[in-house]
């Protein structure tokens, strides 16, 4: 085992300066001096440390830093400290000794020396008046069983000292208010909190075990029977403040030393979620973008459909606004068909009286006599007949439009009245397009005479609701023939049924059959009437 030349401490075989007073191991002199120095104590520091080792000041990257000089063979002066350093892989914090006293003696000296002397025979008696009046104070042992209970585990204290104490008057047991100072060394290697990412702790500069700490602080200590209790607070120390709190009472944050395997793996760990976020986010990005487009295609498919919905509507609209046009245009149709069948009923009418009027003025000319059977004449309607409103049995009249002559006499002058009846009516229908209608007379009323009768209608000849050419006669046996003529201004086909039956007026083609005021129709009596 080796032994430091400078203060005797035992050395490891592989240490290349001493651990205690910093010597180098051989010749005992100090290391050449570093770099840096720090600012508060004036010892040198490493370039890369962040706090001093001695003091444990923050190094400051302010910090000017001063170039160390080579030691000179002089001694310093007395009461300075001159700075070693140790090297190599079991290299220890940087320390510090004073340098020896002078030879020479000053006349000062023996001033401070008789001061110093008249302070310590104060201060003793200070201490110990209240030993002898039987009252123990706290010493240094005290302050140091109560510290090391303070200390984290990682720091270890090597002495305390008491500073100043003063009795606290106003306690009811004895109490004294202290000012220590105290001198500890860190007893395993330290790790600094560098960095946290992640919720990960990152370690960076470390503190070697060994290292001086030097603490100072005040507080309150109590004496109970044989028992002290006390109440301490350390002065901030940069090297504890460094710390982490978390570090110092254990954390469950995960904790990797920098440069090492584990911050390797880390960092790879790392690489590989970065790696695979840049795909979940490429992925989210194309998703995204498939989303976009499929909201855009879901926003023209609703654009298309309300528009298709509005172009229905506005075709909706269309239609509506045209079936209003259209009913309009039937309701003044109408009105106006109404009206003129009015003029006509009213034209019908007066005509109706001046030939009744006629007919009683030549009925005192008339002669008797018999119309044979077979015999046609010309009436036309004073009533309107149409077939989807008139019902069977519905009475209508006709008035003669022209002398029935026989054998030169006139029998029945015109202006004579026939009464008729509908003998049968059907409508145009969706399944059977063809409207029928039969007409009868029962009745001839000339004058003030009225006489029976059997007649039908055979055709329709002309009148104020047929169009074109008046239906020429054509009249088949039994079986009816087609007649022709435009019905209430439409396209039609007229139809004579048997006589003994009643005359049949049929309108094809899903058209209602309509006879207005004034239509001419041909009337065939069925039977012989006798004129009395």
């Amino acid at each position: 085992m080796a032994i430091c030349a400078a203060c005797g401490v035992e050395l490891n075989p592989t240490q290349k300066f001493c651990r205690q007073c910093g010597a180098s191991v051989g010749d005992g002199s100090p290391p050449a001096a570093e770099d840096r120095t720090c600012r508060q104590c004036g010892h040198s520091i490493t370039p890369s440390a962040k706090f001093c080792r001695q003091c444990g000041a923050d190094s400051g990257a302010s910090a000017d830093p001063v170039a160390a000089t080579a030691p000179s063979a002089e001694e310093p002066a007395y009461g300075e400290w001159t700075v070693t350093a140790a090297a190599g892989d079991d290299a220890t914090p940087l320390r510090r000794r004073r340098a020896p006293r002078e030879p020479a003696v000053r006349p000062w000296v023996y001033i401070a020396s008789g001061i110093a002397a008249l302070v310590a025979l104060t201060t003793a008696g200070y201490f110990a008046w209240p030993v002898f009046l039987g009252d123990p104070q706290p010493d240094d042992g005290t302050i140091a069983a109560a510290l090391a209970e303070q200390l984290p585990p990682f720091v270890q204290l090597q002495n305390a000292r008491v500073q100043a104490i003063e009795r606290i008057a106003e306690s009811p047991m004895p109490a004294f208010g202290v000012a220590f100072s105290a001198n500890a060394t860190v007893a395993s290697t330290v790790y600094l909190r560098s960095r946290v990412e992640d919720g990960i702790v990152f370690l960076g500069e470390p503190i070697a075990a060994g290292t001086p700490i030097q603490l100072s602080g005040a507080g309150t200590v109590r004496r109970s029977g044989e028992e002290w209790s006390s109440e301490l607070a350390l002065e901030q120390h940069p090297l504890l403040s460094a710390l982490s709190p978390q570090l110092l009472a254990g954390t469950t944050e995960r904790v990797i030393v920098e440069g090492s395997a584990e911050e390797a793996s880390f960092v790879a760990e790392r690489e590989r979620a970065r790696e695979a976020a840049e795909q979940q986010a490429a992925y989210e990005k194309v998703l995204a973008e498939q989303l976009r487009e499929a909201e855009n295609a879901r926003r023209e498919a609703q654009r298309l459909a309300e528009q298709a919905a509005a172009i229905e509507r506005a075709r909706l609209e269309a239609d509506r606004q045209a079936q209003i046009a259209l009913a309009e245009r039937k309701r003044v149709e109408a009105e106006q068909q109404a009206r003129a069948d009015a003029l006509q009923r009213e034209q019908a009418e007066a005509n109706r009286r001046q030939q009744a009027e006629a007919a009683a003025a030549r009925a005192a000319l008339i002669t008797t006599g018999r119309v044979p059977r077979n015999t046609e004449t010309t009436v036309q309607t004073t009533t309107a007949l149409r077939s989807d409103t008139v019902r069977v049995e519905d009475r209508f009249e006709a008035v003669a439009a022209e002398d029935l002559v026989v054998d030169g006499r006139v029998l029945v002058p015109s202006g004579s009245i026939l009464r008729g009846v509908v003998t049968s009516v059907r409508p145009a229908t969706r399944t059977n397009r063809t409207a029928r209608m039969e007409l009868s007379f029962d009745q001839l009323t000339i004058g003030t005479r009225s006489f029976p009768i059997r007649a039908r209608a055979t055709r329709v000849l002309s009148g104020p609701g047929l169009k074109g050419d008046a239906a020429k006669a054509g009249i088949g046996a039994g079986v009816g023939a087609l007649i022709g003529g435009l019905l209430g201004g439409t396209q039609g086909a007229v139809l004579g049924g048997a006589i003994g039956a009643g005359g049949t007026i049929a309108a094809t083609e899903g058209k209602e059959i309509d006879l207005p005021p004034g239509t001419n129709i041909r009337v065939k009596f069925e039977s012989a009437v006798d004129i009395q």
